[in-house]
Order: C-alpha cells, then sequence, then structure tokens
C-alpha cells in the first residue's frame, strides 16, 4: 500500500471518524465533527535533495466574512502566540480565518510524521471547536459553519473529540 493511503486510514482509524460524517477522496478527506468541517489533505510530490516529499495539510475552516486590514494582521499574531501545532491562517482571498497545520511525508519517515499530525489534528478540532465563538467575536467575522454535503448539520457533537 502507497504510504499516501496508509497515512490517511492511519488518521481515520486513529481520530475515530464515523464514515458517515466524512468525504473522503484519494488523497484527502474532509470530515465534521460538528458544525466545523476539517479538511485533511496531502500534497503532490516534490523533490528535496534527491528525496520525494509530500506535505500532510490539516485545516478547518475557523471564520468566513472577516475584514481583513491592519488590525487583523495585529490580531492574528497575538493568537499565534499561544499557537500549539496549528497556526491561525488568514485566506485574504476569500476573507476567512482557518486554523492550519503541514507535516512533511517521506517513505522513511510518514510512521513518525503520521502520530504527530495525529496529535496535532485532534488538538485543531478541539480548540476550533472550543475558540470560534470567541475569534468570531474578536475579528468581526462569521462561523464557518458548513453542513456535510449528504447529512446535513451535525447536530450533536462528536464526543470524543470535542464534546
Amino acid at each position: 500500500m502507497d504510504y499516501v493511503e496508509e497515512v490517511l486510514r492511519y488518521l481515520t482509524a486513529r481520530m475515530q471518524i464515523e464514515a458517515e460524517w466524512a468525504v473522503q477522496e484519494r488523497t484527502s478527506f474532509t470530515w465534521w465533527a460538528h458544525r466545523l468541517a476539517q479538511r485533511v489533505w496531502v500534497g503532490e510530490p516534490r523533490d528535496w535533495q534527491g528525496i520525494e516529499l509530500r506535505t500532510l495539510h490539516i485545516e478547518t475552516q475557523l471564520l468566513t466574512d472577516v475584514p481583513m486590514g491592519v488590525s487583523t494582521w495585529a490580531r492574528l499574531a497575538s493568537v499565534n502566540r499561544f499557537a500549539t501545532l496549528s497556526s491561525y491562517v488568514a485566506d485574504v482571498s476569500a476573507n476567512a480565518i482557518h486554523l492550519h497545520t503541514s507535516v512533511s511525508l517521506t517513505a522513511d519517515n510518514y510512521r513518525l510524521a503520521q502520530a504527530i499530525a495525529l496529535h496535532a489534528m485532534a488538538l485543531q478540532v478541539a480548540d476550533a471547536h472550543a475558540e470560534v465563538a470567541e475569534l468570531a467575536s474578536a475579528f468581526g467575522g462569521r462561523i464557518a459553519e458548513t453542513p456535510h454535503p449528504h447529512q446535513g448539520f451535525r447536530e450533536r457533537p462528536d464526543e470524543m473529540k470535542i464534546g
């Protein structure tokens, strides 16, 4: 099995993601622990000093309709001082703020990298749901709640991740 597939399966299994609350693709998946979507994807391979390197990204949508200005950058810098394994990132083109982390994967390091990614993923989804209301107030944006494309909104949060 390809190590990218193995990493994605590992994260899905260890996070105990229920199939009905996820959308799986070949090199990515998106899932809903409650009202916020968390997307996990692996970028295209690239050569780094003769080694094939791929980047695993983990991102949770937090806010939309955020006014982008000087005060936004100051607030982002302030909250990122307390960031753990994810950073608060502005998407200027979408007027949005996300939590984002990335982990480098190679055929030799993927077992260690997937363990690091698992911790980042769990912390990110818990932090996102715990902090999003306060962040919306601080940044003046709207909470980026999105429904699952087939199940709609998840009424009860996943108790293991954010309960």
